[in-house]
């Protein structure tokens, strides 16, 4: 399985962790406010879904072998499978903490933190979707000037600034005291 397939299957299996989190929270209604949260939760299930298909794609076009890739695009591609892969592993973690068998109150979730999550998973999942359309030029040429616009260079430092954001949250909990340091310590 290659990694941008398991990045692919973990998103899933969020989603369809958030989903049950959801019915279990409208199922359980015990008078707390916490419409905001389901709202922001069902947000990031369909970002999740979405993320999927992007990732689902590219991985599609990679498996095809539809044309060759620049140098320099299959180092952007490398990195950014490689980050998206550390930083997602961080994110369905900390989903899985609030959806797996230690559940904790919907109102013990920080909602900066699913505005963070909503946010990478957009990034990553804009840069699937340049690398697809950059991927299916099939000209080495075409692809490094794609590569050198300056939209495409503030996508890439968008992610990069996502990934850093979470990597150094604090976590899904309110309760969550210590910041995460970058390099996942």
């Amino acid at each position: 399985m290659t990694e941008l397939a398991t990045i692919s299957d973990a998103a899933w299996t969020a989603a369809v962790d958030i989903d049950a989190l959801i019915k279990d929270a409208a199922n359980t209604q015990n008078g707390s406010n916490d419409g905001a949260i389901i709202k922001k939760f069902t947000i990031l299930a369909i970002r999740l879904q979405q993320f999927r298909n992007h990732t689902d794609q590219l991985g599609d076009w990679i498996a095809d072998g539809a044309s060759a890739l620049s140098p320099r695009l299959q180092a952007v591609l490398d990195n950014t499978i490689a980050e998206c892969a550390k930083v997602s592993a961080v994110v369905f973690g900390e989903i899985g903490r609030v959806t797996g068998g230690g559940r904790h109150s919907l109102e013990a979730i920080d909602p900066n933190a699913l505005a963070e999550y909503n946010a990478l998973l957009a990034a990553y999942s804009r840069v699937c979707i340049f690398v697809t359309q950059v991927y299916a030029l099939g000209h080495e040429g075409e692809q490094e000037s794609k590569l050198d616009h300056p939209d495409v260079q503030q996508l890439l430092r968008n992610a990069q600034a996502t990934t850093e954001r979470v990597m150094s949250s604090k976590g899904i909990l309110l309760s969550d005291a210590n910041p995460r340091l970058v390099n996942g310590n």
